[in-house]
């Protein structure tokens, strides 16, 4: 069995960046994800050379920082995110939304593209791919840019979620698995 430790939030800030390198230098860490549209994502592709030993995924971001796209209609889940984390599941998710949503998370697949970096995970921040109207968008991605592994709904359990929770959770967990076939991360 392989242990895999990641670090979230490469890229989202320089003092954030430092924590996670020093720990893939100590060998503590072996992968991180990163996002794209954060402050400090430059810096961090220049370090991730440095580390061909870790893997780095993508944490797809519509809840934090300025979007790739500029939409307008991200500005709800962004000011949702930075009130509340957890205030994102609240927004509606109407069509138009969904499809920036996709949009936003395909230019940031390509950013992290052009910049050199190999995705070999999917991740996101606050956890917005777990949100059932965004599966498709989710899966649109991984198809087109050919991504086989994205991080369950829920892999550790602080506190006991309700029984309705868990049979949703095993339910979108075995979609993920089985549309588009992909391996957990």
């Amino acid at each position: 069995m392989k242990l895999i430790i990641n670090a979230d939030d490469l890229g989202a800030n320089e003092r954030l960046n430092a924590a996670i390198l020093e720990l893939m230098t100590a060998r503590r860490i072996t992968s991180a994800t990163v996002i794209v549209n954060g402050p400090a994502f430059d810096s961090a592709v220049r370090s991730i050379t440095h580390f061909p030993e870790c893997s780095f995924g993508i944490h797809l971001n519509v809840s934090a920082f300025e979007p790739l796209t500029k939409h307008p209609q991200l500005r709800a889940l962004r000011e949702a995110g930075e009130q509340v984390p957890n205030q994102v599941r609240s927004v509606p998710l109407s069509a138009s939304l969904v499809k920036a949503v996709h949009e936003e998370w395909r230019a940031q697949i390509l950013a992290a593209r052009r910049a050199g970096l190999s995705i070999t995970h999917i991740d996101s921040h606050h956890h917005v791919h777990t949100l059932p109207a965004l599966f498709l968008a989710l899966k649109g991605v991984q198809r087109e840019f050919g991504i086989r592994k994205v991080r369950i709904s829920q892999n550790v359990n602080v506190s006991k979620p309700s029984h309705l929770l868990r049979i949703k959770k095993v339910i979108w967990n075995a979609a993920l698995r089985f549309i588009y076939v992909t391996r957990n991360s």
